[in-house]
């Protein structure tokens, strides 16, 4: 199936944008930022269950896409490579709150990112 006119600007701005991003511009960090917050807060919702839960997930999320932006091989795909990042990391906080909840103290954060 091709994709249409705006599909393909929409692509474009965001190869642009982690271009920029990687060149060091806030402009590039900030329109990753802007244009995906909306959707991908509804995903880390969907796995959370309440707003705050979700808002702490996506910060996560954030930290961690922009940290390893380089790393992105496909500009064009960062919209779906950051969400597969947001549900990573709601799935790994929700392991942590089940461990938390049933007693099991002694696991970390750092244990469920590295396994």
């Amino acid at each position: 199936m091709q994709k249409s006119k705006e599909e393909m600007r929409k692509m474009e701005q965001y190869a642009e944008a982690v271009a920029s991003a990687l060149a060091g511009n806030q402009e590039g960090y900030d329109f990753l930022y802007q244009s995906t917050y909306q959707k991908k807060f509804f995903i880390a919702k969907k796995y959370m269950g309440n707003d705050m839960d979700a808002q702490d997930v996506l910060q996560d999320a954030y930290v961690q896409a922009f940290t390893k932006l380089n790393t992105l091989q496909d500009y064009q795909k960062f919209p779906n490579w950051f969400g597969m990042i947001v549900a990573n990391t709601a799935k790994n906080a929700n392991v942590v709150n089940t461990a938390l909840m049933m007693g099991h103290t002694a696991i970390s954060v750092e244990n469920v990112y590295t396994h």
